[in-house]
């Protein structure tokens, strides 16, 4: 519709490779608000601003539901509006820092989050957090919604491409969500290596080409990465994971290091876990566990047993 809003920015959830999301309020209805800011740099920002815009109207297309459906069945954190100041440019250069960030005139509004997946490994990271029992459950239960919610997009025929701790969102009623959903796009599809977050790449996607296949093996990848993410904060093979304390220096997988996957110092992870996140994350993209043949396995029963026995003995 083409209702006048005031909006009042409150605070901030987290920022993703090309926007940051914010927590906002209706003015006048005093509701509280995602707002998703695009900060989108480079000469051809108006076209891709214009690929943001056209391909959040695909998706939804793709999926063909109701934002409210999508986020109910898919667990897609869709818009519900689209909205731009009357009488500004496009893009507007603001500094809310060291350096200028070229603001789109152009804003998503989704119901808010309660944090993102993000800022829990940062709280974990530096207090007592999560422990025992509790923690353990808690873990499990983000790593099978996760595996749901990846699955969900593979039988789509879809695929996300940036399945990362910041594009995941815990709602208020405790379910997870993923967010950026204007990047879902058909499998099978090229577009731009630099789209993808270069810590979250799998090897074969880091070519010399400034364009690569879109495959449900990308986001299998980043699978397995944030699941191991959830048990141990950083990612696996040292690759930088920015903000925590044990951190690695490997910049991406292009670059040579130790192709090893290590749990030692993780979370306790139950085996059948292990085994899924080790299977997300082979190196040979034909033997690599996709999400929608991973909730068919042992391990993932397993998993959703060991959730319904924890949860029936508290």
């Amino acid at each position: 519709n083409r209702r006048k809003r005031t909006l009042r920015v409150v605070g901030a959830f987290g920022r993703s490779v090309r926007s940051d999301l914010y927590l906002a309020q209706d003015v006048e209805t005093q509701e509280h608000i995602a707002a998703e800011v695009f900060t989108l740099t480079g000469e051809s920002r108006g076209l891709d601003l214009q690929r943001v815009h056209d391909n959040l109207f695909v998706s939804a297309a793709f999926l063909a539901e109701s934002p409210v459906l999508s986020r109910d069945r898919r667990r897609l954190l869709l818009p519900y509006d689209a909205v731009t100041v009357p009488s500004q440019p496009p893009f507007e250069e603001l500094n809310p820092g060291q350096s200028n960030y070229p603001v789109a005139n152009y804003f998503l509004l989704m119901p808010p989050p309660m944090m993102s997946l993000e800022t829990l490994h940062r709280i974990v990271d530096h207090e007592e957090f999560l422990t025992g029992d509790i923690g353990r459950v808690v873990r499990m239960v983000l790593t099978a919604e996760l595996i749901r919610i990846a699955a969900n997009i593979q039988i789509r025929g879809l695929v996300h491409g940036r399945i990362t701790s910041e594009n995941l969102f815990i709602m208020p009623d405790g379910r997870l969500m993923l967010g950026d959903v204007s990047a879902l796009r058909k499998v099978g599809t090229r577009g731009p290596v630099s789209s993808v977050p270069v810590t979250y790449a799998p090897r074969e996607f880091l070519s010399n080409t400034e364009t690569a296949a879109f495959t449900h093996a990308l986001d299998a990848w980043q699978l397995g990465l944030v699941i191991h993410r959830i048990w141990c904060l950083i990612l696996p093979f040292g690759l930088v994971t920015p903000r925590m304390k044990r951190s690695g220096r490997r910049p991406s997988m292009r670059v040579p290091g130790l192709d090893v996957l290590s749990v030692e110092a993780c979370t306790p992870m139950p085996d059948a876990v292990e085994m899924l996140v080790r299977h997300f994350l082979n190196f040979n993209t034909r033997k690599r566990l996709l999400p929608l043949t991973a909730m068919g396995t042992p391990e993932f029963r397993q998993l959703q047993l060991d959730i319904s026995t924890s949860l029936s003995s508290k």
